[in-house]
């Protein structure tokens, strides 16, 4: 294809597309090499010894992977990213929040006195407690639950 530039060049304005989006038929090339005005380009092109080649677009396999993994529950939180770890300081609070979601509910509930529920505050801001779990079982355990 030496000395065929001008009319890929020529061919790209005519189409309106990027050169790279221009192919020449290799049995017609006599013909193309002839060619020297927008007239004749867009005549090839018409014969189809010029071919225009559809718009390339990024693969969307990588996308629908994810998708697929979002709509199966699999999500992107901290724990599935490798730098961006959660600190301790965001597990403490969100620990913490939950903790004393669960203690304002039972109070809410009656299932706590509000006395209990200070005590029990308390010993959540102290870190007395692992987690909700461990907060109900200290509760049971002490009878401070009521049914």
């Amino acid at each position: 294809m030496k000395g065929l530039t001008t009319q890929k060049a020529l061919a790209a304005k005519v189409a309106k597309v990027g050169i790279n989006r221009i192919v020449f038929d290799g049995a017609h090339l006599k013909e193309i090499k002839e060619a020297l005005t927008k007239a004749d380009i867009r005549a090839l092109i018409k014969k189809g010894f010029i071919k225009i080649l559809p718009k390339r677009t990024p693969s969307r396999v990588r996308a629908k992977e994810r998708h697929a993994q979002r709509l199966r529950g699999r999500r992107k939180g901290p724990g599935r990213k490798k730098k961006a770890k959660i600190s301790e300081k965001e597990l403490w609070i969100l620990k913490v929040r939950a903790m004393r979601a669960l203690l304002k509910r039972l109070r809410d509930q009656a299932k706590i006195t509000p006395e209990v529920y200070s005590e029990m505050r308390a010993k959540v801001k102290g870190n007395y407690f692992r987690n909700r779990a461990h907060l109900l079982l200290y509760l049971n355990r002490s009878g401070l639950l009521k049914r």
